[in-house]
């Protein structure tokens, strides 16, 4: 489900405080519908994606998806729509394969080994993303 858009907050603050107020939501592993949603509904222009601006999906799990060929296929999907995915798998329960099959390059898949550990990985999330947008914007200035 949609906690916001990405045009919900004007100001740095405001987004960290609503992520900081996203609550966990236990249950299923469902992580193919989750890719479909994102690209169905979150990249898109009426809930606040910018044409030209690098879409980065930034996927955390601490488990195994209940359909591993339909998250495969979905997050195909999203990468060729131009969708960075960049994997993030937390403890002992995810599975390997699955998040390079997530990810866009083996490089995007990080693995920490608790919640607590995420903070650690900010950095190694924040180059992939900003080496990627340059990336981007030097493909979109080439064509």
């Amino acid at each position: 489900h949609e906690e916001f858009k990405l045009n919900s907050f004007d100001d740095k603050l405001s987004l960290i405080n609503a992520i900081q107020g996203i609550k966990y939501i236990s249950g299923g592993t469902n992580t193919g519908e989750a890719l479909k949603f994102v690209g169905s509904h979150i990249f898109q222009p009426s809930s606040g994606d910018r044409i030209h601006a690098r879409n980065i999906l930034v996927v955390i799990t601490d488990g195994r998806s209940n359909d591993h060929a339909a998250t495969i296929a979905q997050a195909n999907n999203l990468k060729h729509n131009n969708i960075l995915i960049i994997a993030v798998g937390i403890g002992s329960g995810i599975s390997k394969s699955e998040l390079a099959g997530i990810a866009s390059r083996p490089s995007h898949v990080l693995h920490v080994e608790d919640f607590n550990a995420l903070s650690h990985i900010y950095d190694s999330i924040h180059s992939i993303a900003c080496l990627s947008g340059e990336t981007f914007l030097n493909y979109i200035n080439l064509n």
